[in-house]
């Protein structure tokens, strides 16, 4: 005996556990489509090491930071600041000190003078 199926606007899918994967799949894949971020960090500081030249001292090396911030999937520069000590020990911690308070871009000037108004 032949059984009639029903007008697929009156089907209703079975709840398995393949179709809540699939379903958790499709809000995954939509999670990460939107603004949404796979992790926490909005802003992120590189050490920058330039070669440079002046009249007095010749050819040195100067490090500075990169400020970059997250914006829709993608880590994009913001504000660089080159020229800060010819130490690259001082500034990869104080490029770790912004990374882990999530320093605002806003406050970077302002935060590099007051660190080197206390060196």
């Amino acid at each position: 005996m032949l059984q009639r199926k029903r007008p697929y606007h009156q089907r209703r899918p079975a709840l398995t556990q393949s179709n809540e994967r699939r379903d958790l799949r499709r809000f995954k894949l939509k999670a990460l489509t939107e603004e949404v971020r796979p992790f926490p960090d909005q802003y992120a500081y590189q050490v920058v090491c330039t070669e440079l030249h002046s009249p007095e001292l010749g050819h040195y090396v100067a490090y500075g930071l990169l400020c970059y911030q997250y914006l829709r999937g993608v880590w994009k520069p913001v504000s660089a600041l080159c020229d800060l000590s010819l130490h690259s020990e001082e500034v990869l911690a104080l490029a770790a000190r912004f990374n882990a308070a999530q320093l605002s871009p806003l406050h970077f000037r302002e935060a590099v003078e007051d660190w080197l108004a206390d060196l």
